[in-house]
């Protein structure tokens, strides 16, 4: 979490929600963007299941889930 250009928290935080069965169980993986970074603003999804995302501090960031570390 870091702080932005309006001294607000923007966490931009990317968030995979696996539901099994809703709203009793889901499975919901956190992941962080790297550290410099803010303000995601949106997010889309390419034909590979990668999640594409334009953030506040002027990277666009992509995201790739079969990459992450500690799964």
């Amino acid at each position: 979490m870091d702080v932005g250009f309006s001294r607000m928290d923007q966490p931009s935080y990317v968030i995979r929600l696996v539901p099994v069965r809703m709203p009793e169980t889901a499975l919901a993986e956190i992941y962080l963007p790297p550290n410099g970074s803010y303000g995601s603003r949106g997010i889309d999804l390419d034909l590979n299941g990668v999640v594409w995302t334009a953030l506040s501090s002027g990277q666009l960031a992509s995201f790739d889930v079969a990459n992450a570390k500690d799964r």
